[in-house]
């Protein structure tokens, strides 16, 4: 029996360098039978043109907008799915793949393990890599806030269990996104791998991280950094439109939480100067509270 057919899905938006660094480590891959899918989300600085030249083995679709991670993502896992992929490998395209056996090794530890519906190696920062960026992720259902926390795992087989899993590099059996259905689009930025993993989860199934397999990542360029205004409208508006969806789990006393998360978000950004950023939160929680989604004022 051959090795399972996987379709690695990567969203590209005015970033030449990084796509080609992520694209030249999935063609090192020694896995025997994987396809690529980049999606350029309507970029407008001819990177599309380029890495469609130079890479013909790999099949680029344009979108012809930007349509939002999750929007450009299921453009990719749906025609994942349409090539008859038995596993879809989510990639940012800001990822580094140091070892030529990663999705062998990722594809062994799902087929070990049936009860598992999303897959992440561990993933540290590049090129600090000896700096951990994700190992698990937590929900605290009294905000709907998310983190990246430490954690070590619970038996020999160096699982980790998590509530939720960012988007960076996710494997995921075909059959499972048939069931759940892809990323909700609604967002347009952030909280999008929340929901999806919680309705993963809902369905049954397990969130791992594989602590013996290892990712690079790079730090987003596409939202100027954490502290800039993109980040923060999407992070503050989304975290109310989650809430509004998951009503249910969230504490009461949301508000409560909501305000002194955002007391402590503008002190940092005027700490650093990003005033931008802090412009960003009052208008995302705005636009939160008025129940505005999709694409937002940026970018």
């Amino acid at each position: 029996m051959g090795a399972p057919y996987v379709v690695s899905a990567v969203v590209t938006w005015n970033n030449y360098d990084d796509t080609r660094a992520c694209l030249d480590s999935l063609l090192t891959l020694d896995y025997p039978n994987h396809d690529i899918v980049l999606v350029d989300n309507g970029s407008t600085d001819g990177s599309a043109d380029r890495l469609e030249t130079e890479y013909e083995s790999v099949e680029l679709i344009r979108t012809g907008e930007n349509l939002g991670y999750a929007g450009g993502m299921n453009v990719g896992t749906r025609k994942a799915l349409e090539l008859g992929a038995a596993y879809v490998w989510q990639l940012n395209n800001d990822v580094v793949i140091p070892d030529e056996s990663l999705l062998s090794d990722l594809v062994e530890t799902m087929q070990s393990n049936s009860d598992i519906g999303m897959l992440t190696p561990l993933v540290t920062e590049y090129p600090d890599t000896d700096t951990v960026w994700f190992q698990k992720g937590m929900i605290d259902w009294k905000t709907g806030n998310t983190d990246h926390v430490d954690a070590t795992p619970s038996g020999s087989d160096g699982l980790i269990y998590n509530d939720y899993i960012p988007n960076c590099s996710l494997l995921f059996p075909a059959h499972v996104l048939d069931e759940v259905g892809l990323l909700p689009e609604d967002y347009f930025l952030y909280y999008d791998d929340v929901e999806h993993a919680v309705r993963i989860q809902d369905a049954g199934y397990e969130l791992v991280t594989d602590t013996t397999s290892r990712i690079y990542h790079k730090e987003s360029k596409s939202s100027r950094g954490e502290l800039g205004p993109m980040y923060s409208y999407y992070r503050s508006r989304n975290m109310v439109l989650f809430r509004e969806k998951f009503r249910e789990r969230i504490s009461d006393l949301f508000l409560l939480y909501l305000f002194a998360w955002m007391v402590e978000q503008v002190g940092i950004r005027v700490y650093y100067g990003e005033l931008t950023g802090v412009r960003g939160l009052a208008e995302g929680l705005l636009d939160g509270l008025t129940r505005e989604s999709g694409k937002g004022k940026y970018p």
